[in-house]
């Protein structure tokens, strides 16, 4: 709902005046700022926060999914990069790595980053999962997970159309049929 994210956005810009140093809220104000598909004001937000606390990789995360939606696929690499530094097993950050690495054809990288990850998808909602299957290129499995996702209500239709993930799919009609871009 538009009118209560922009609500939650004005209440969490007043937080991180108040308490210019609560990394968290910084973090829950680009979380909020992403969802509604302002990724400079997000970026910021997410910046600021790892500035305050530099070694929570969920920050460098989230900034790495802004940075990739504005298409920055270098910035995004560098704060995946940090967040598998910080935690060699967030799965998620490799999963996501493998796909930068294949959009720049470092298909090698790619490909070492689905290694790390595979093993732990399986473990991961339906709508990570269906990420991770849109970057290794089986689309079939992709839509069938992003359905499930969609009816879960894991995600929103809005997010999966700017998900930088689906990219690989984006022209597949049972994807535009799911989004509604048919």
């Amino acid at each position: 709902d538009l009118n209560q994210n922009a609500e939650a956005i004005a209440a969490y810009k007043k937080v991180t005046e108040i308490n210019p140093k609560n990394a968290r809220a910084w973090h829950t104000l680009g979380n909020l700022y992403r969802t509604s598909g302002r990724y400079r004001e997000a970026a910021a937000a997410f910046e600021q926060a790892v500035s305050l606390d530099p070694d929570k990789e969920v920050f460098h995360y989230h900034l790495g999914l802004v940075h990739a939606a504005q298409k920055h696929y270098t910035d995004a690499i560098r704060a995946f990069q940090k967040v598998v530094e910080l935690n060699p097993g967030y799965n998620l950050a490799h999963c996501t790595l493998a796909g930068y690495y294949r959009r720049l054809g470092q298909e090698n990288e790619a490909k070492k980053h689905i290694t790390i990850a595979l093993p732990t998808m399986k473990d991961e909602t339906e709508y990570n999962r269906a990420c991770f299957e849109a970057i290794c290129g089986n689309a079939d499995q992709a839509l069938v997970l992003l359905r499930d996702a969609l009816e879960k209500k894991q995600t929103s239709v809005d997010w999966v159309r700017r998900d930088p993930d689906f990219e690989f799919v984006h022209d597949d009609p049972r994807f535009k049929a799911l989004v509604g871009t048919a």
